[in-house]
């Protein structure tokens, strides 16, 4: 295949001139999600050298199962991660989980932004059963 000189020279420019590239993008997500409780989910930012995320350019909308949970209703903050190129974004609500599927929108970013849209399953609450007495073993003691 032969190159042409201006098309050779096509390449070199738009890949000279192609900038430096955004790191910006999500890592390995943690949640509780558990029905009766409020949201409470950890999604962690990775930051190019001298890169900054401010809440500003944080959001979250979430739905449960298929009503919007209210804008007042959702808190997004911006923590330090464990490295210094890490930012997590903690995304809780003030109301509890009423329904098993949750579907969450983050966005992150000024002015370039990346948005993930997740689907969580609610856990069931953890119910403690009380043990019949009859089934207790009472051991003797030495």
């Amino acid at each position: 295949m032969h190159i042409g000189r201006s098309q050779l020279f096509v390449a070199v420019i738009a890949l000279a001139s192609g900038g430096g590239a955004l790191a910006l993008g999500f890592g390995p997500i943690r949640s509780s999600v558990t029905l009766g409780q409020p949201l409470n989910l950890a999604v962690p930012v990775n930051l190019a050298e001298g890169e900054t995320l401010s809440a500003d350019c944080a959001s979250a909308e979430i739905t449960a199962g298929e009503i919007r949970v209210p804008p007042s209703a959702v808190r997004v903050r911006v923590t330090q991660g464990r490295d210094v190129g890490e930012s997590v974004l903690r995304i809780t609500t003030t109301t509890v989980v009423d329904e098993p599927v949750l579907t969450v929108v983050i966005g992150a970013g000024c002015p370039t932004r990346l948005t993930r849209e997740l689907v969580l399953l609610a856990d069931p609450p953890l119910v403690i059963t009380a043990v019949p007495q009859s089934l207790v073993v009472r051991v003797p003691r030495a």
